[in-house]
């Protein structure tokens, strides 16, 4: 377990004792960060002329400091309370303990956190590694390692990319490069770990950063096919001092490295190689993500929430509910302007002959609405797999004639009918219906169908709905010189 706090690390536990500001008077506090979970707790004694007002409901906000490093702490949870009395006489003094649990932790060297903002992040991901692959940028960086001129030309450290993103800014891909030399450890060398950045266009304060930086993590858990693995998230303060920078912690457990040998849809950015003929992963994506309305960027939150599940029933129902909002259509039996002239003409001798103009406004308006549902869930579901390559729908398992059955299963899952369906088969339908969600998330952010002809049968579990070919009858004829048992 760590103390010092210069640059907290996701996958590190540390414990600090802190002091709480409550109203203008101080107490006592342990904060203990792990992977697992975050916590404070508060304790101290309160009399008639020292009191504690401590909130027992959600807490958006709290300040604690050890001797150089300041912690805000952002949507916090009570999870114990006690109060007791210590003595009565000549005067009332009790004691409490107060236990909380942390969303998110921002750690900085400043005095003053009253309004802090910053202008950005910087992640530290073994995922965002992965993503990248090995690059030519890299290679360029060992070579000029290599003939001495890497640090000594003046240049910058090239980036992979630099990426306009409207209304938050500048998202980049780069290297942080350093030498490093070492007698006892017998190394010498250059490291140059990547870093993606964003870099927004004017400062944000704590909230409106941690937002950016979760809508960021969400298209990244899509693009790279599994959740995002974080080591440290370093944040860009408005006012730089102190002698680090911030950096921001939450509970991350950590998860196996061999869960994530490969990513689902890399960068493709300056490829040293690209012996698999992948595409490139359109960096224009990120514009259209951050710009699309709110409802797609909450579909890719939602859908990474899903994946996470055990149950695949429940994997099952919450894709299919994404899927079909996504695919979703209008279509009518019959034109609607013919109709809303006829439904117009016709109100008055309606009315005339049932009576009571509000039923037949119900009864109207029921009509348009029924008008409007030529299509449902499974015919929008069979219209967008009708838009896919033709390559890559012709080597699942399901086709569009299964779409009925499937949207079926829906159904009796959802109402809880009477059905004991296949472990296996809802395992494999789910999966099914998450590639189809997968392509169709991407789409809505500008990435060609096409590029999933290649991209999709690299989603974990993609087996599942791939066809199998025939199995092929081999015959063994023993030799005459084994003999015979």
């Amino acid at each position: 377990m760590k103390q010092n706090a210069d640059g907290l690390r996701l996958d590190q536990t540390y414990s600090f004792d802190v002091v709480v500001d409550n109203h203008g008077t101080k107490f006592g506090g342990k904060l203990n960060l792990s992977p697992n979970k975050c916590t404070l707790l508060v304790s101290g004694e309160i009399s008639q002329d020292r009191q504690a007002n401590f909130e027992f409901e959600n807490v958006s906000r709290v300040i604690c400091r050890d001797v150089a490093t300041t912690f805000i702490l952002i949507d916090l949870k009570v999870t114990h309370f006690f109060s007791g009395v210590l003595e009565r006489h000549p005067k009332t003094i009790k004691t409490f303990e107060i236990a909380y649990e942390i969303a998110y932790v921002i750690c900085t060297s400043a005095t003053s956190s009253r309004n802090a903002r910053f202008f950005g992040f910087e992640l530290d991901s073994s995922s965002v590694s992965l993503w990248i692959g090995e690059t030519k940028t890299q290679h360029d960086i060992i070579s000029k390692f290599s003939s001495g001129k890497l640090f000594t030309d003046g240049e910058a450290i090239p980036f992979e990319f630099e990426q306009p993103v409207d209304g938050v800014g500048v998202l980049a891909l780069g290297y942080d490069a350093s030498m490093h030399f070492s007698t006892s450890e017998f190394s010498a060398g250059v490291r140059f770990p990547p870093r993606l950045i964003a870099s927004f266009d004017e400062a944000k304060n704590e909230l409106e950063t941690i937002e950016n930086f979760n809508t960021l993590r969400d298209l990244l858990s899509v693009v790279v096919g599994s959740r995002v693995s974080l080591q440290a998230i370093s944040l860009i303060p408005e006012s730089p001092s102190g002698p680090f920078r911030p950096t921001l912690y939450f509970s991350e457990p950590q998860h196996s490295a061999s869960k994530a040998r490969y990513v689902m849809f890399p960068l493709g950015c300056n490829p040293a190689r690209n012996q698999l003929g992948l595409p490139a992963f359109p960096l224009t994506s990120f514009n259209a993500y951050f710009a699309a309305d709110s409802e797609i960027r909450t579909y890719f939150k939602k859908y990474v929430r899903y994946r996470a599940l055990e149950n695949p029933e429940e994997r099952f129902l919450g894709y299919f509910r994404l899927l079909e909002k996504l695919t979703f259509q209008k279509d009518s039996f019959v034109d609607e302007g013919r109709l809303d002239l006829l439904l117009n003409r016709a109100k008055p001798l309606v009315v005339r002959y049932f009576g009571g103009s509000s039923a037949v406004n119900s009864l109207l308006k029921q009509i348009r609405r029924s008008n409007q549902s030529k299509l449902n869930t499974a015919s929008c579901i069979i219209k967008f797999m009708k838009q896919l390559p033709t390559e890559l729908s012709t080597e699942w398992i399901f086709d569009k004639s299964h779409i009925e059955s499937i949207c079926k299963l829906r159904n009796d899952l959802t109402h809880a009918n009477e059905i004991e369906p296949d472990t296996r088969d809802v395992e494999a339908r789910a999966k099914f219906i998450e590639v189809l969600l997968v392509i169709a998330l991407l789409k809505a952010i500008d990435v060609p169908p096409e590029s999933m002809t290649s991209i999709s049968p690299r989603m974990h579990g993609y087996d599942l709905i791939r066809k199998r070919l025939d199995p092929v009858d081999v015959t063994v004829t023993a030799s005459k010189d084994m003999g015979t048992a």
